[in-house]
């Protein structure tokens, strides 16, 4: 068994477990399927959603952002009076593109079978409400 069905198996087994319990507590009702089904694949898709964008690199370019603009350009232009412009304007373009490129880390599989699965439950939910 690989891994990817290993954490598949898991995932979607959590969530039709948090089904099941949302069903034990209510009434066995039309209403109260759709209601499961909608309230684990919104929880499924804002957690998913949520890692991606931590595992996006959203917080590093936030906080790269602030240290930047507060950062004093004094000294910075001090530096750049004793470099020639072509190293100055490649100094410029280096900094700014390693500043602001995300995180670089591939993006865990177990967040994207978060999404899928709480996409797939609120679709299934979606189509379930029309017939009600």
């Amino acid at each position: 068994m690989s891994i990817l069905k290993f954490k598949s198996f898991w995932i979607l087994g959590i969530a039709i477990l948090f089904f099941l319990i949302y069903i034990a507590i209510n009434s066995l009702t039309f209403l109260t399927v759709i209601n499961g089904l909608s309230f684990v694949g919104i929880v499924y898709l804002l957690v998913g959603f949520s890692l991606f964008v931590f595992y996006g690199g959203f917080f590093n370019i936030f906080g790269t952002s602030f240290k930047r603009f507060f950062k004093s350009n004094g000294q910075r232009r001090v530096d750049e009076l004793n470099q020639s412009e072509e190293e100055v304007y490649y100094n410029r373009k280096a900094e700014s593109s390693s500043e602001f490129n995300p995180s670089g880390k591939p993006l865990p599989m177990w967040v994207k079978l978060l999404i899928l699965y709480g996409a797939i439950f609120f679709i299934i939910s979606l189509i379930l409400s029309f017939f009600y």
